[in-house]
């Protein structure tokens, strides 16, 4: 019984495997000559365009994945019954639950991939895709589509642009402690270090009861800022974040 469960499971694997083929074939193709308009504008050449393609192949074989698997099912099944092999299967004593049970054997392997790749491998190559095509040549490490205030414990804190390799332009923290700003800090540039971030052409304004004191530095440190990994974490849309960076960001909002 063992090879017959075997036997069952291979064919609709099969089945599965060959319309998944075809269909990211066709898909592949779509996506590829939806890419020649923008071939040669902004330094975005035809590598460039391959580059993409690729990229996006495991978010796009994540979408059609659940179509596959239901045509290429239909399509093992129909292949045994072409062959009479389901009717000779029953006429051994073989019940369709136990037939269906080596489909839901296949299927099963089918959802183990799909989740595997909407978990750890899509959204990562999808961001990339997006962030290759956004900034054509470049290898970005933390990308914003816009500026964005984040809240760290008492700080409120605003990011104009982030620039790849974890550099921040025109960051402002807001001090406020029992509804009372205590102090803001402006800094043209933050760049990330290990245990802090480094804040350059630095402004700091102290408000204190009688009055108001300011500073200026020419690069100071920033201790209790988001860590680079969370900060690129939450600039991200949610389907584009692996499951453990959506993890990350529910317990940082829960938290806040």
């Amino acid at each position: 019984m063992k090879k017959l469960d075997a036997y069952i499971a291979k064919t609709v694997l099969g089945g599965i495997v060959l319309v998944t083929a075809v269909l990211l074939a066709v898909d592949l193709i779509f996506t590829f000559v939806a890419q020649f308009r923008a071939i040669g504008h902004n330094g975005y050449s035809f590598g460039d365009a391959v580059v993409f393609v690729l990229l996006r192949l495991p978010s796009d074989l994540y979408l059609i994945l659940p179509i596959c698997a239901f045509i290429g099912t239909l399509v093992g099944l129909g292949h045994l019954a072409s062959k009479s092999e389901l009717i000779a299967m029953r006429a051994a004593g073989v019940s369709v639950a136990k037939i269906g049970r080596s489909v839901l054997f296949a299927s099963t392997i089918m959802v183990v991939a799909g989740y595997l790749l909407a978990a750890y491998l899509s959204p990562i190559t999808r961001h990339l895709a997006y962030a290759k095509q956004t900034n054509t040549g470049q290898s970005a490490v933390l990308v914003l589509a816009s500026a964005t205030w984040i809240r760290v414990g008492d700080h409120i804190v605003y990011i104009g642009k982030t620039l790849p390799e974890g550099r921040l332009q025109n960051v402002v923290s807001y001090h406020v402690s029992n509804n009372r700003l205590l102090d803001i800090t402006q800094a043209n540039q933050a760049i990330a270090n290990e245990k802090h971030w480094l804040l350059y052409d630095v402004t700091t304004t102290v408000f204190e009861d009688n009055q108001v004191i300011q500073h200026h530095y020419d690069q100071t440190a920033q201790p209790g800022l988001l860590s680079p990994d969370l900060l690129h974490i939450l600039s991200l849309e949610p389907e584009d974040m692996t499951m453990l960076g959506l993890f990350d960001s529910i317990q940082y909002r829960d938290w806040e």
